[in-house]
């Protein structure tokens, strides 16, 4: 039987180790030393960024906007909150859809994801933000070649 042997830690793995502490200990130290100033000026920026958004209120048709692209050649949404319009701009290799919510989305968060509830579909839906209430949608394949402009999910959520 063999007899397990511990060997002693390389050079690299002890200043990995080293700096890793004084990262951590550095980060604690920089967070607990802000004024009273400076943290309100921390929950300012904050609150502006994320406006009033709750994981509470994250359900009401007025914060949250969705819909549902399945096909895959064309931009037809088959579900959505309401008001979405999506179009068809180019075909083959260069179609993506051009997708309008019901308002603008200038401080909302907007995402777009290439698997949606009826399919798992593998890639990307790469989001481009067009001004106003318009966003355009790319997909990519698993590849990172371009595929059909549907077959996404996009969604925004907005400040209340």
């Amino acid at each position: 039987m063999r007899k397990l042997r511990v060997r002693r830690p390389s050079a690299a793995m002890i200043v990995a180790v080293v700096a890793l502490c004084f990262a951590l200990v550095g980060t604690g130290l920089a967070a607990s030393s802000l004024t009273g100033h400076e943290k309100k000026q921390v929950r300012k920026i904050i609150n502006k960024k994320a406006g009033k958004l709750h994981v509470a209120t994250a359900g009401t048709a007025d914060n949250v906007l969705a819909a549902l692209v399945p096909n895959g050649d064309s931009c037809t949404i088959t579900s959505q909150t309401g008001g979405i319009t999506a179009t068809l701009v180019g075909s083959g290799q260069t179609g993506v859809c051009d997708v309008t919510f019901p308002r603008s989305v200038d401080n909302c968060v907007v995402g777009a994801t290439a698997e949606h509830p009826l399919q798992d579909i593998s890639g990307q839906a790469l989001v481009r933000y067009l001004g106003g209430a318009k966003v355009r949608v790319t997909r990519r394949n698993g590849n990172d070649t371009f595929q059909a402009a549907g077959l996404f999910s996009i969604f925004a959520v907005c400040p209340a």
